[in-house]
C-alpha cells in the first residue's frame, strides 16, 4: 500500500491554482505525474499524491515543474472564480468510479491524437509524393524540350548540308566534247587546205591541241568529283567487332535450408535455427565454439566417444556428425554413430551409418574382423526394430563367423524364433 501524502500546500488566483508537493527524499526523476482537467496525481514510491480537483482546469496550458525538493503545479482554471476548497467532497466509491471514467477519457484521448498525428503524417507523405511527381514531370518535360530542340537544330543542319552540297554538283560547268580535234574533213579538198594551213600556222595547231587537252582534264575532274560523292554514299558504315567474351564471378548468400528464401517465412526459420542452435549447446556440442585445433577428426571421435560413455548420445551423434561434415572417412566414426543412433531409438540412421561403416572397412582382412562383426551386430539390430528379421539373422551369422568368441549364439537362435512367429502368423 503506498503512503498518502497530506502536507502539501497550495495557494491560488482567480486565474491560477499552485500546488506544492513535497518528494520526500525521492529523486525527482523516480516520479509519476499525472494531470486531467479535474484530477491530479504524483506517484513517487511508496508515496502517492492524489487530488480529485473542485473545479475544472485548461489541462493543456497547465504545467507541473519538478524540482530537487518538491512537485509544483501550476494549474490553470477554466473559470476564474475563488475556489472554496481544492479537493472536491467525494466519497471513497465515487472517486472510483471517477478515477475509471478518468483513465478512460484520458486513453481515448490519447488514441485520437495518436490517429490524428498519423492523418497528419499520411497527408504531409501524400503531399510530398505530389510535390516530386510534379518535380519528376517538371524534369521530363524539361528534358524533353532539349531533346525536341536537339532534334530541330541536327535536321536543319543536315538540310542545310544537302542543300549545299546540290549547289555544289550543279555550280560545275558541262563539259561538251569536241569531235572536230579527232575526225577528219569528208572532203579531200578540205584536208589538202587544212594541211598546207598546218604546216603555214604551226603555232595555232599547238593553241587547239592545248585547249583539247585542257578541256579533257576538267571532264576528268568532273567524273572523279562524282565518283567520290556516289562512291562516300555507298560505303558501308563501320561496324566494331563485338566485344570479348568475359566471365563474371559471382556468390551466393549461404542458406541452411534447401527451399527459396522468403520473407514471410523469415520469422520461422529464424526461430527454428535458434531453437537448434540451443538444443545443440544443451547437448553440450557446439561446431561454432570449436577452436581451429579442435577441427580434427581423431579428437571429434574422442570426445563423442566421451559423451557416449556419459549417456549424452545427442551430444556424441553432434560430434561424429561434425567430423564426418569435414571429410572425414573413418569407419569407427560411422560405427560409432550407429551405436548412438540406436540408443536413442534411431533405427533408419542406424542401418544407413552400419551400411556406410561396412563400405569403408575394405578389403576384408583379418585386421578389421572386429570392426566389420560390430557393424553387422548394430545392423541386425537396427533391421530386427524396423521388421526385417531375416536379413538381421544373415548379418548375426556374418558376425559370428568373423568373432567367433564373441557369444551370439543366443540372440541368433532369439531372431529365429521371432522369424518362425512371423512365418507361423502369415500362414495362421
Amino acid at each position: 500500500m503506498p503512503i498518502i501524502v497530506k502536507d502539501y500546500t497550495w495557494r491560488q488566483t482567480n486565474e491560477i491554482v499552485v500546488v506544492q508537493v513535497p518528494l520526500k527524499g525521492v529523486p525527482y526523476r523516480k516520479a509519476d505525474v499525472f494531470t486531467f482537467e479535474n484530477y491530479i496525481k504524483v506517484h513517487y514510491a511508496p508515496f502517492l499524491f492524489e487530488v480529485f480537483l473542485y473545479a475544472q482546469i485548461k489541462n493543456s496550458e497547465s504545467k507541473c515543474v519538478l524540482t530537487k525538493n518538491e512537485a509544483v503545479f501550476n494549474l490553470y482554471k477554466q473559470t476564474h472564480a475563488i475556489w472554496e476548497t481544492l479537493e472536491a467532497n467525494l466519497t471513497k466509491t465515487e472517486k472510483q468510479n471517477l478515477r475509471q471514467q478518468i483513465i478512460f477519457k484520458h486513453q481515448e484521448k490519447v488514441k485520437e491524437e495518436k490517429e490524428n498525428k498519423e492523418v497528419q503524417k499520411s497527408e504531409i507523405k501524400r503531399a510530398a509524393v505530389r510535390e516530386q511527381m510534379a518535380l519528376d514531370s517538371e524534369e521530363r518535360e524539361y528534358i524533353k524540350k532539349i531533346k525536341d530542340n536537339e532534334l530541330k537544330r541536327a535536321t536543319k543542319e543536315i538540310e542545310e548540308w544537302k542543300i549545299s552540297k546540290a549547289e555544289q554538283i550543279t555550280s560545275i560547268p558541262k563539259i561538251v566534247e569536241i569531235d572536230d580535234c579527232s575526225a577528219a574533213s569528208e572532203n579531200s579538198l578540205e584536208e589538202v587546205m587544212k594541211i598546207k594551213n598546218e604546216e603555214r600556222s604551226g603555232p595555232k595547231k599547238e593553241n587547239h591541241v592545248i585547249k583539247c587537252s585542257q578541256q579533257k582534264k576538267v571532264k576528268e575532274k568532273h567524273d572523279i568529283f562524282i565518283d567520290k560523292i556516289l562512291t562516300k554514299n555507298n560505303e558501308p558504315e563501320c561496324v566494331p567487332l563485338p566485344r570479348e567474351m568475359g566471365r563474371i564471378n559471382i556468390s551466393f548468400t549461404p542458406r541452411q535450408f534447401p527451399t527459396p528464401s522468403r520473407e514471410s517465412y523469415r520469422a520461422e526459420e529464424e526461430e527454428w535455427l535458434k531453437n537448434q542452435a540451443e538444443a545443440r549447446r544443451a547437448c553440450g556440442f557446439v561446431a561454432a565454439d570449436l577452436k581451429p585445433e579442435e577441427q580434427n577428426p581423431i579428437w571429434l571421435k574422442d570426445k563423442g566417444d566421451s559423451f557416449f560413455q556419459m549417456g549424452n548420445y545427442l551430444g556424441a551423434i553432434s560430434a561424429y556428425s561434425h567430423a564426418i561434415k569435414i571429410g572425414s572417412t573413418l569407419p569407427a566414426i560411422y560405427s560409432n554413430r550407429a551405436a548412438a543412433h540406436l540408443a536413442i531409438g534411431n533405427y533408419y540412421k542406424a542401418h544407413e551409418d552400419s551400411s556406410r561403416a561396412l563400405e569403408l572397412l575394405t578389403p576384408c582382412v583379418s585386421l578389421n574382423a572386429k570392426s566389420r562383426a560390430r557393424c553387422f551386430v548394430r545392423r541386425a539390430t537396427a533391421l530386427c526394430h524396423l521388421g526385417a528379421p531375416e536379413n538381421a539373422l544373415k548379418d548375426l551369422e556374418k558376425a559370428q563367423a568373423l568373432a567367433p568368441e564373441t557369444s551370439l549364439i543366443e540372440d541368433i537362435e532369439r531372431v529365429r524364433i521371432m522369424i518362425d512367429k512371423l512365418s507361423t502368423g502369415k500362414e495362421g
